[in-house]
């Protein structure tokens, strides 16, 4: 789990923080353009969706495999008529799509010198770390519903109901099709019980802090797949600041395997 704040702190040693500047990044000066064939078209993007959610100008959409886009399922595409890398905001410099992606050019080493100085060994396969806990959660309601153990589940309901975060970006089943998963917002401990466990299908949760910007949340937990996790870093790396400081936890879930 990475935790932020929205408190305004001096820079980390050897890196950047959420209000002051490092080092240029390898997102700097680029655009939709580069982000498009780079990563959407290339085989490197992962779906997590940040791209969309920073976009000041509401440009960019995103295919929920509902066919609505043009790159493929699960993938951001341009709103705008014309080609389908173009942005007009592009061509005037914004740069913020780019700059929030986690596959993005150097987004790896960035992300490891802003969070610990240094980038990762070769012999730290899993990342940079400070321990690793074997745990699970106390409280029975936790341990009915959630996938491994429930610890996920037990932390959240912990921070809120003490004012450490004010609200949940994560997935729940979808109404209409129950066998999929959408991105959704909880804010209470009913919410977090209702959406534990894993699922089957891909859901972009980062898409969920839209939706908890517009409902007045600050200070939100975002819970996802790996890829999506790397969401945080890139905005803090990146100075994404605006989406950065509304997520103050950030958990990310393993991958490609479920284990009961």
């Amino acid at each position: 789990m990475a935790k932020g704040s929205g408190r305004k702190v001096p820079p980390r040693p050897g890196g950047a923080s959420l209000y002051f500047r490092g080092v240029p990044t390898s997102a700097d000066k680029t655009q939709w353009r580069d982000l498009h064939h780079e990563v959407v078209t290339s085989g490197l993007c992962t779906g997590c969706s940040a791209c969309v959610v920073v976009c000041p100008f509401h440009v960019l959409g995103y295919d929920h495999n509902d066919g609505t886009g043009h790159n493929g399922a699960y993938r951001p595409f341009h709103l705008e008529e014309g080609a389908e890398d173009h942005c007009t905001h592009g061509d005037r410099g914004c740069d913020i799509c780019t700059r929030a992606c986690p596959r993005f050019r150097e987004w790896e080493p960035e992300i490891d010198r802003m969070l610990f100085g240094r980038t990762r060994s070769i012999e730290e396969v899993i990342g940079v770390h400070q321990s690793i806990v074997l745990a699970r959660a106390a409280d029975p309601r936790v341990l009915a519903v959630g996938q491994d153990g429930g610890v996920v589940s037990a932390l959240l309901i912990w921070g809120l109901e003490n004012g450490e975060i004010d609200g949940v970006a994560t997935s729940k089943l979808s109404d209409e099709r129950p066998w999929d998963a959408e991105p959704t917002i909880v804010t209470d401990v009913p919410g977090v019980l209702a959406t534990a466990g894993s699922r089957y299908t891909y859901s972009a949760n980062p898409l969920a802090l839209i939706e908890g910007a517009s409902r007045g949340l600050s200070s939100m937990a975002l819970v996802g797949m790996s890829c999506m996790a790397s969401v945080t870093g890139a905005l803090e790396s990146r100075r994404v600041a605006k989406w950065r400081r509304k997520i103050e936890w950030t958990f990310g879930l393993l991958c490609s395997k479920s284990f009961t």
